[in-house]
């Protein structure tokens, strides 16, 4: 039982106080009742709490011009009052609590579901301003190594330059290559790693290859050191596994796919400079990029010349002697300007 109505009830049982209250308020009480009703009010802070409520509602109830049902007024008076009770604040507090507490907890479950879904828009649609775009570039005469974010190892050799968004897409990392370069793929089976260039993709999931795409040659040459790739052309689609070699040509746009010793693919990134049945053309062009280089050739080469050989962190001119071991063909060093003369 709340306080306000148990002070009430039990002065009622002897004095009726809610008869002297009304009096009091009407300005019709006699003495005695004036002494019961001042000794009810300095009873407690309640008691005359409640009166003070009490007296605001009846000036703003009672009008002269207007006949009042003082009865019905005072308990209205009095529930008005009683709604400030310890009790009933109490319930109205605990009421207000668990309802911040509801409201408290549905905010919260709200704004982590925002959060929750803002988040999972980001990882599902990473836009251009999400990202940028990392390029790296090995000059010719120099070959360089990089260390991709999710763990890739990249080689690059001499006059390539690869690039990359960063970071990569949820479900696919994806570079672009130009000129060659040796990869060793971090494995990670929900984020295929597919390599661009020109019109081919490799398309892998953990391995180690080889891609040679320079623009100034026909043949794209493709070799799997270890695991296995899917190599795509147009419509050509097939797949490799370790010691198989693809080659492309960009003219005809034809795949030929053959098993070949595949470590020499790669020997340049242990400074090795390899030749396999290559013509003056071939040798040319590589020794330009290798060295930095730029050789300018004076008369016609034998086209139906080939040289087969590898040179290890070999001087350029050791290297020349071995391949113009013809009195017919002669070079001269001029910096980093080589002339060349076939006689």
């Amino acid at each position: 039982m709340c306080s306000f109505y148990y002070y009430k009830q039990e002065y009622m049982k002897d004095t009726n106080i809610d008869r002297i209250i009304r009096k009091v308020l009407q300005g019709t009480s006699s003495e005695e009742e004036n002494d019961i009703f001042n000794e009810w009010k300095n009873a407690s802070a309640i008691n005359e709490k409640v009166f003070r409520k009490l007296y605001d509602e009846w000036q703003k109830k009672e009008s002269p011009n207007k006949a009042i049902n003082h009865e019905e007024l005072t308990d209205k008076i009095w529930k008005a009052a009683l709604n400030q009770s310890p009790y009933q604040r109490k319930k109205r507090y605990l009421w207000i609590y668990k309802t911040f507490k509801i409201a408290a907890t549905l905010i919260l479950v709200f704004f982590v579901y925002l959060f929750l879904k803002e988040n999972l828009s980001r990882s599902n649609n990473l836009n251009e301003n999400d990202q940028k775009v990392v390029s790296k570039e090995s000059n010719t005469g120099q070959k360089s190594k990089l260390h991709l974010p999710d763990g890739t190892i990249i080689w690059l050799n001499s006059a390539s330059s690869i690039s990359y968004k960063k970071p990569f897409d949820l479900n696919l990392r994806e570079v672009e290559l130009t000129g060659e370069a040796y990869f060793q793929v971090a494995e990670n089976s929900e984020q295929p790693f597919m390599v661009h260039f020109g019109n081919t993709q490799v398309k892998v999931l953990g391995t180690s290859f080889n891609i040679s795409s320079y623009t100034d040659e026909n043949m794209i040459t493709i070799s799997l050191i270890e695991g296995k790739i899917e190599v795509v052309n147009g419509g050509y689609q097939e797949k490799l596994t370790k010691g198989w070699v693809a080659k492309i040509d960009k003219e005809t746009n034809t795949v030929k796919t053959f098993k070949d010793k595949v470590s020499k693919s790669i020997a340049w990134t242990e400074g090795i400079l390899v030749f396999d049945e290559a013509s003056f053309s071939d040798i040319f062009q590589r020794l330009q990029r290798w060295y930095g280089i730029k050789i300018i050739i004076n008369g016609e080469p034998d086209r139906d010349m080939r040289f087969t050989g590898s040179f290890k962190q070999e001087y350029l001119n050791n290297v020349l002697e071995n391949l113009i071991s013809s009195d017919n063909i002669s070079y001269k060093i001029d910096g980093e300007i080589v002339e060349i003369t076939f006689k």
